[in-house]
């Protein structure tokens, strides 16, 4: 071959290489081009999908299909069940709700009654009370309220396979209406689960179940109604930071648990309210949180240990502020401090001025306590409020009033006792 020849056939095989580049490339931009626009167009389909269900929520999705759908139910596990027109089924999904919630949790609610003691051991006495409760672990712990059991000295317990057992108080808290019982047994019943990490919204639906007039395991359904309520209980005093409801609940229901449509424990049903005393148009339930902590610490103490300050107090009033003519309308007088208390220590002054004062003798001229942990003190119950969840030997932040400044200042607490809580003047 000659060298003209030879550089003609290079020069085809040169032209041909770059042909083929040059398709490539072409080739790669296309495919490029059609990817990007299918991005274009998924997202452009995400975004309309987003707007479709924050609209018209996930049945917005089955409409769009053409697909006949009901409702769509979430059980406990997070799974939806469709439930679609024209089955042979008729259950709604909140039907489906709430027969999921009972079936999870009924078994481990219990019947607790309180009798008298008798002289003939084969028989119980006289019947005191009858509440509710539930399985709290497996190990025989049982909770209900406190009044349901605080006047009987005999306690039997009564489980969903209709047998009965003998219960002791392990501890309770007359606060909060709360007690926690032990049956010797190792119990063949789940404990309810609790969920402390949502926030309650009123309007959301809750269900209890409970033992209204001896009828074992009813199921009640309704609504949260509010939320931070404060409640004078069967025994008179008042329990702040209640859910109130509009779940029906009769005699028998103290104790029961109030649950979510998932079947968690998120508060513990202790009374209803009447005006007319017949129709029970309110109930109340203490928070899973304040229960949880409560019986956490009665199992593993037998009490409750709350944190109080070592002073003799009480709130302002306008009397006081005008007679005694302090410069602030609110906030917790100190009239007198423990000597060499915890309070004392930390520098709160007391008064020097003595006067009567109702029934009391009080001295004016010295602190107020214009708040605690942030919280304004208005009245006695923000007091306990402030230190509901708090424990002796814990350091409080109190702004005080002295000398027309305010000033803040760590005050250790003492542990809380009938004797000191009475310090608190009315």
């Amino acid at each position: 071959m000659t060298k003209k020849k030879k550089a003609k056939l290079f020069k085809i095989i040169v032209i041909c290489l770059a042909v083929l580049v040059a398709l490539s490339v072409l080739l790669l931009l296309y495919r490029w081009t059609l990817t990007i626009d299918s991005r274009n167009k998924n997202l452009e389909l995400v975004s309309a999908i987003e707007d479709l269900v924050s609209q018209k929520g996930e049945l917005g999705l089955f409409q769009m299909a053409n697909i006949s759908v009901d409702s769509i139910y979430k059980d406990g596990n997070g799974y939806s069940v469709i439930q679609s027109e024209g089955n042979d089924v008729s259950y709604s999904g909140f039907e489906l709700q709430n027969m999921n919630v009972y079936e999870k949790c009924a078994d481990s609610v219990v019947h607790v009654s309180t009798h008298e003691e008798s002289a003939d051991q084969l028989s119980l006495g006289k019947s005191v009370s009858n509440g509710s409760g539930f399985v709290y672990s497996r190990d025989g712990y049982i909770v209900t309220c406190f009044h349901v059991v605080e006047n009987g000295p005999v306690i039997r317990v009564s489980f969903a396979d209709d047998s009965v057992m003998p219960a002791r108080i392990v501890g309770s808290d007359k606060e909060n209406d709360i007690a926690v019982l032990k049956v010797d047994k190792q119990l063949d019943w789940d404990p309810v689960p609790f969920d402390v990490t949502q926030t309650l919204k009123v309007g959301q639906r809750v269900l209890a179940i409970g033992n209204p007039l001896g009828y074992d395991r009813t199921l009640s359904c309704g609504f949260i109604s509010g939320l931070g309520r404060p409640l004078r209980n069967v025994s008179g005093r008042v329990i702040m930071g209640m859910i109130q409801t509009d779940v029906p609940i009769s005699s028998g229901n103290s104790g029961c648990p109030l649950l979510d449509t998932n079947g968690n424990v998120i508060g513990l049903m202790i009374s209803t309210y009447s005006a007319s005393g017949n129709f029970e148009a309110m109930s109340f339930a203490v928070p899973a949180s304040t229960v949880l902590s409560i019986v956490d610490d009665i199992i593993e103490d037998g009490r409750i240990n709350r944190g109080w300050l070592d002073v003799v107090a009480l709130p302002l009033t306008e009397q006081i502020v005008e007679y005694a003519r302090i410069d602030v309308d609110h906030g917790l007088l100190v009239s007198q401090i423990a000597p060499n208390g915890k309070a004392a220590k930390a520098g709160l002054k007391a008064g020097s001025t003595q006067v009567k004062y109702g029934n009391s003798v009080i001295f004016l001229g010295g602190d107020v306590i214009v708040s605690i942990e942030g919280m304004s003190i208005i009245d006695r119950s923000d007091v306990f409020t402030a230190l509901m969840d708090s424990k002796a030997g814990d350091k409080v932040s109190l702004v005080v009033h002295r000398n027309g400044k305010d000033f803040e200042m760590k005050v250790q607490l003492v542990e809380r006792t009938d004797e000191n809580m009475g310090w608190l003047l009315r």
